[in-house]
């Protein structure tokens, strides 16, 4: 593999990973909170997301745009990971978060956490 190549995937690589970390944020908050409506859902991610940016000296708008958020949801709806009244599958939603888990720590396992019992409350 060529310099430029190399350069070329660091670069998405670091694209993807913020967009991925987005995700993340979501379905967290999704598998530990499945009773909060996709209002409520979009708010918190963006939330989280924004004061992760300010930790991280993440920038770019679009890792906390509202709008992302809201086109994550509408997506998991049309692929089942919530039904139409916004209810949660929560195994496929947990299965869905380790798999991006894996992706962003390179394959470190993840644990599903009993988020029902031991969450904290959300403001």
């Amino acid at each position: 593999m060529n310099q430029s190549n190399t350069q070329t995937l660091m670069l998405l690589g670091r694209t993807i990973s913020e967009t991925l970390q987005r995700y993340a944020i979501s379905l967290n908050l999704l598998a530990c909170y499945p009773e909060l409506g996709k209002r409520d859902l979009e708010q918190k991610s963006q939330d989280i997301a924004q004061r992760l940016g300010r930790l991280h000296s993440i920038n770019a708008p679009e890792f906390f745009d509202k709008g992302v958020f809201a086109a994550l949801f509408s997506t998991l709806k049309e692929q089942g990971y919530l039904d139409i009244d916004g209810n949660c599958d929560i195994a496929a939603t947990e299965n869905l978060a380790g798999m991006l888990y894996g992706l962003l720590y390179r394959g470190a396992p993840y644990y599903s956490r009993e988020c029902s019992s031991k969450r904290p409350k959300l403001r």
